[in-house]
């Protein structure tokens, strides 16, 4: 719904129990200290988990994360409900999904760094032909090792 206002067209909020709600169009809980809060778990190192029920705020909390973190961490969000079923049929086949997915949304970040995405495009390559016992491994250890460098 859309409002005339002194010339200018500006969107009415409502409230959204459908995707990520945005602040600007949408009636929501204020994330900023619980935003601040995890970002410092994040900074020392620390895991946590965002688990509550239905239209708790989970998507956008963790869409305001990302958008924290984007500027001093590659943070990789991966949605495995668009996952097949095949995916979850043996071990080996989810460790060779779940190392190409990661690297493939990883190089959303690298757009402007061909150093990085070349060591991530050679990490993909080199997982193919990986057991699934050594391709997290072989993917995370090279992953490290070469993001510390950039």
């Amino acid at each position: 719904m859309k409002k005339i206002k002194e010339g200018f067209i500006s969107i009415i909020k409502h409230f959204n129990t459908t995707t990520i709600c945005i602040p600007s169009k949408n009636y929501m809980v204020d994330l900023s200290d619980r935003i601040i809060d995890i970002k410092k778990l994040v900074d020392a190192g620390k895991y946590f988990t965002i688990n509550r029920a239905r239209q708790y705020g989970k998507t956008t909390t963790i869409y305001s994360l990302l958008k924290k973190l984007k500027d001093e961490y590659y943070a990789v969000s991966m949605d495995f409900q668009y996952y097949g079923e095949d995916t979850f049929v043996n071990s080996d086949r989810f460790c060779k999904d779940f190392s190409n997915s990661f690297c493939l949304n990883l190089l959303e970040f690298v757009d402007n760094n061909e150093e990085l995405e070349e060591c991530v495009n050679q990490l993909i390559i080199q997982s193919e032909d990986e057991s699934k016992e050594m391709r997290f491994y072989t993917m995370f250890r090279g992953l490290c090792k070469n993001l510390q460098t950039f």
